[in-house]
């Protein structure tokens, strides 16, 4: 139906889950040691599909030299406003991903080394950073539940904004 009302614009059926005959092939990974996600995606490449991070590659259509986008990564957990012991005792109603960070720079090289890991990928098309904001029990935004900033702007522009290696071929 997509495709039939706007041929202009990519479809993209099931994001991070089953893969179909898509025009975007998309994984999920929220990994949050950087070197393990960096090894994740070793082997992403049009030549080797081996490895595509694939949740259920017995469901899924194998990875077909579409763009290939991580559309969900990193969810770390920070509220820079509750102490270690506060956190872990109220981790039935506030979560993210991964050990909860010892202190905002621990959160920043998190953020930095998992978003190189893909920026310097010749092969990885795109990326989604999750989530924006902190939403209800998950503390892992870049914002606050009520907008506000949790870290510095300036700072997450640079590593967001990076060139990516596939914008170089």
């Amino acid at each position: 139906l997509t495709r039939a009302l706007d041929p202009s614009r990519p479809c993209h059926p099931t994001s991070g889950y089953v893969h179909v005959v898509t025009d975007i092939f998309t994984v999920h990974n929220y990994e949050q040691d950087p070197e393990k996600f960096a090894e994740t995606y070793a082997s992403v490449s049009p030549d080797d599909l081996a490895n595509t991070s694939v949740r259920f590659p017995e469901l899924s259509i194998p990875y077909n030299g579409t763009p290939y986008v991580v559309d969900e990564y990193g969810g770390t957990w920070w509220d820079a406003n509750a102490t270690e012991t506060e956190q872990e005792a109220d981790r039935k109603s506030s979560w993210g991903y991964g050990a909860r960070p010892t202190d905002i720079e621990e959160v920043y090289h998190r953020i930095e080394k998992l978003t190189e890991a893909l920026t310097d990928h010749p092969n990885i098309a795109g990326y989604c950073y999750t989530q924006l904001t902190d939403v209800e029990q998950e503390q892992n935004g870049i914002y606050t539940y009520d907008r506000q900033e949790k870290f510095d702007a300036e700072r997450l522009k640079r590593y967001f904004g990076a060139p990516a290696a596939i914008e170089k071929t």
